[in-house]
């Protein structure tokens, strides 16, 4: 705050962000108001920020949301992405130690390669994780992205244990066949669902702990790069809570 009581850009922005943080915790239960893209354009007139950048940040957030949900059959998310904006552009030895950080983290060199404007990392050969760093110029900022993609992984869990149940319901049929003989085949269908369910299940619950896991180590990947790229940690996002 300067001398004549007036604050500046940085702080403002840094307030407003703590206000609607104290405004979310005290109201747990949700006061169930919306607001239109038009009504946050005007209120954001007030404070001399440009319109156009309420709907870039609303689209920002959709990208992400959608990224980030967790399809209800897999029982975890199959994609993790953290996003934040820094200073300056990003190139020569800022850009080297972010992408440091994830080699040291994942024990990958990776690939670094340029796409239009943007600068994208990712993992290479020796891993089978699916990780991306992608640094696109806005302006005088940079957006810094982090995701990476677990569809295989997801699917590859749940199906595996979907047919595990499957074989120990025929296992487990076969040696009913010993005691019952033909009339085991009564059972077969029986078993087989419940089986099959079973292995859905467990196959599920399996993804959901990994996928937790891999998300918090995106998290603090992320935040370890975004520290590289500026002289004080920068504020992670809110953990995802679906």
């Amino acid at each position: 705050m300067s001398d004549d009581g007036r604050i500046d850009e940085r702080n403002a922005a840094l307030i407003l962000k703590r206000a609607a943080q104290l405004q979310e915790q005290r109201d747990t239960a949700g006061s169930g108001r919306t607001f239109s893209l038009q009504e946050l354009e005007e209120a954001v007139d007030e404070l001399g920020i440009d319109r156009a950048l309420v709907r870039t940040a609303a689209d920002e957030l959709s990208i992400a949301e959608i990224r980030n949900q967790a399809p209800w059959y897999l029982g975890g998310k199959t994609d993790v992405m953290y996003e934040a904006t820094v200073e300056g552009p990003v190139a020569g030895a800022r850009l080297d130690g972010m992408v440091e950080v994830l080699r040291r983290l994942l024990g990958n060199p990776g690939e670094l390669r340029a796409s239009g404007s943007a600068q994208i990392w990712s993992t290479g050969k020796g891993t089978t994780r699916r990780v991306f760093l992608t640094l696109t110029p806005k302006g005088n900022k940079t957006l810094v992205r982090l995701e990476e993609a677990m569809p295989m992984d997801a699917r590859g869990t749940v199906a595996g244990s979907t047919v595990g149940g499957m074989m120990v319901a025929m296992l487990s049929l076969a040696t009913l066949k010993t005691i019952l003989g033909t009339a085991a085949k009564a059972f077969l269908g029986p078993m087989l669902i419940v089986g099959v369910a079973l292995g859905w299940f467990i196959g599920r619950q399996i993804w959901a702990r990994v996928s937790a896991g891999r998300d918090q180590q995106v998290r603090r990947m992320f935040q370890e790069v975004l520290r590289a790229a500026a002289d004080e940690p920068a504020a992670l996002p809110e953990a995802d809570s679906k």
